[in-house]
């Protein structure tokens, strides 16, 4: 195990000592045990094989966690949040070669936080970075099949090389849907500080310092294996008129050692929905400085990301709206100079509100080229259709 995998680890631990001493100081009063489980059908054509697969969505995947909270009085609020990802089989991972990815038990938050009415929230430990979601802001309750980060549904599936160079079937190492097509989001979770101001009339204003060794240059640059990651989220939703308005901006830089390729991210989205309709409408872009893998340098184009959503809410059932969307995401210089890959899809929700569920269908096309330049070969990619079927089911109990 690497250095810094240890000192993560560590850092995780010592997020948690406050929750362990707790008890002798303040006696919660609030407690919540929640979950959710999260399975799919997932068939997927690369344009040569078509397979399916069973999988753990990964768009809202599988979890466990529990919550803890009790007031300090004078408008200040000690919490504590543990949360783990339980899967198996996840839809990112599984590919043309790897049906059944393996089980898989990882920590998602392990976070204590106080929160002072007047003055904010402080938080520290393993949770979400400040600019984590400004590239997903959506009103159309779909985030199982139709949401900017499109490559978490079949991210696994590598695009079929057509042409003098293709092969009979997809190689690992062709780009996969997931490297064209995660989205850019601001942030992700990480160990971290970070600080909520209180909302403003409708805005919040979000800061965050985290440390990584996850680095995606690392394979170019092997001595840089240590990241700090600086973060600002700003975020507004309000209702007017009959309408939701959701909107979100971040900005992120990673600093890396023993390299001056510092990577920067900028990241905006927005979401409005007519009440009265169900009408809903959600946009995003984002830039980022480098490429995803390794192999981006300075002078390269920035990588970037758009995404366009068109949804409706209805009421056909009475055990649960009806939600529908149909969307389109474009991205450029993901994985190699002159890239440039398409996504068209239309995603299908039907809530069951007394049972905490949600049943799902949604149908994808994502298409991937490279045009090719003066240092850059021109490459031809099948395009990979998707067909996914799932449910979701969500459960809380509170002592």
């Amino acid at each position: 195990m690497r250095q810094g995998k240890k000192d993560k680890k560590l850092l995780k631990v010592s997020a948690l000592l406050p929750l362990l001493l707790a008890p002798s100081l303040v006696v919660a009063n609030n407690i919540n045990f929640y979950g959710q489980v999260n399975r799919a059908y997932l068939q997927a054509d690369d344009g040569v094989v078509s397979r399916g697969y069973f999988v753990d969505n990964d768009a809202s995947g599988s979890r466990l966690g529990a919550k803890a909270s009790a007031s300090m009085g004078a408008g200040c609020t000690l919490s504590g949040k543990l949360e783990y990802g339980i899967s198996s089989a996840t839809s990112t991972n599984i590919n043309q070669g790897n049906n059944a990815s393996g089980n898989s038990l990882g920590i998602r938050h392990a976070d204590v936080s106080m929160a002072y009415d007047r003055f904010g929230t402080f938080s520290l430990g393993h949770g979400s970075e400040a600019a984590d979601g400004t590239f997903e802001s959506s009103l159309a309750d779909t985030f199982s099949v139709s949401y900017a980060s499109v490559g978490d549904l079949a991210g696994g599936i590598h695009f079929h090389q057509t042409g003098p160079l293709g092969v009979g079937n997809a190689r690992t190492t062709d780009p996969s849907v997931g490297d064209v097509f995660w989205g850019i989001d601001g942030g992700d979770r990480a160990d971290r500080v970070r600080y909520d101001t209180p909302e403003f009339m409708g805005f919040s204003l979000a800061l965050s310092l985290s440390n990584t060794d996850a680095d995606p240059l690392a394979d170019q640059h092997a001595l840089a294996r240590f990241t700090t990651s600086s973060q600002l989220g700003l975020f507004f939703n309000k209702e007017f008129s009959g309408m939701k308005l959701s909107a979100s901006f971040g900005k992120t830089k990673v600093n890396r050692s023993n390299t001056d390729f510092n990577k920067e991210k900028t990241v905006g989205s927005a979401a409005l929905l007519h009440v009265g309709t169900g009408l809903n409408l959600a946009f995003s872009a984002a830039t980022d400085s480098a490429r995803q893998g390794s192999g981006s340098v300075k002078s390269d184009p920035k990588a970037s990301m758009g995404y366009v959503q068109l949804g409706k809410q209805s009421n056909f059932m009475p055990y649960g709206k009806t939600n529908v969307a149909i969307d389109y995401a474009i991205s450029r210089n993901r994985v190699a100079r002159t890239d440039k890959g398409r996504s068209f899809g239309i995603g299908v929700v039907q809530k069951l509100d007394k049972l905490g569920a949600e049943v799902y269908t949604s149908l994808r096309k994502l298409n991937y080229n490279v045009k090719g330049d003066a240092s850059q070969a021109r490459l031809q990619y099948d395009s990979v259709t998707q067909f996914v079927l799932g449910a979701k089911i969500n459960f809380a109990k509170d002592l």
